[in-house]
C-alpha cells in the first residue's frame, strides 16, 4: 500500500447498517454472563523497534471473542467512524485485534500496564503488557460512543 493511503474499506453489499446497530451490539456486550473477562497485550521490543505484539483474551473472555470480531469489523463499516481511525488500527487484519486495538486507545478506559526489561546478546528489550480489565463491559460502553457518533 502507498505511504500515506488507507487501506481499501470492506463492501457490504446491499446490506444497510445504522447507529442501532451499535446499541444492538452494546446489548449483546452486556448480557455476557459473568463479566471477569479481559484482554492482555504483550508488545516486545528490541532496541526500540517493536517485534512482537500479541493479544491473549482471558478470563472466561470466549463469550466476548465473536463479539469483538463483529465489533471489529463493524469499524470499518460507517462513515464517521472509519473517518476517525487511525491509519493502523484501519489496516490491522484480525477483526478482534482491531476492536482491541480501539478500545485501547480510548482515554476512559481503565488499564494495567506493567513492563519489564532485559538485555540479551548485548541488546535492550522491552516488555510492555497491558490489560483490558471487563472486556464486555468496556466493549458495550465503547459501541454506545460509536452509536452517538453515528447519530
Amino acid at each position: 500500500m502507498p505511504d500515506g493511503a488507507s487501506p481499501p474499506r470492506r463492501d457490504i453489499g446491499a446490506s444497510r447498517i445504522a447507529a442501532s446497530d451499535w446499541k444492538d451490539l452494546a446489548t449483546r456486550f452486556q448480557n455476557v454472563p459473568n463479566d471477569a473477562s479481559r484482554a492482555d497485550l504483550t508488545r516486545t521490543s528490541c532496541e526500540g523497534q517493536e517485534i512482537d505484539a500479541q493479544w491473549r483474551l482471558v478470563g472466561g473472555a470466549n463469550g466476548c471473542e465473536q463479539l469483538c470480531m463483529l465489533a471489529g469489523a463493524m469499524l470499518l463499516k460507517f462513515t464517521n467512524i472509519y473517518a476517525d481511525l487511525p491509519d493502523d488500527i484501519k489496516a490491522q487484519p484480525n477483526d478482534i485485534w482491531r476492536w482491541l486495538y480501539f478500545i485501547k486507545d480510548n482515554t476512559w478506559l481503565p488499564k494495567r500496564v506493567l513492563h519489564g526489561e532485559g538485555i540479551g546478546k548485548g541488546k535492550r528489550h522491552l516488555v510492555l503488557s497491558e490489560s483490558i480489565e471487563a472486556l464486555a463491559h468496556n466493549s458495550a460502553r465503547a459501541c454506545i460512543q460509536c452509536a452517538a457518533r453515528e447519530l
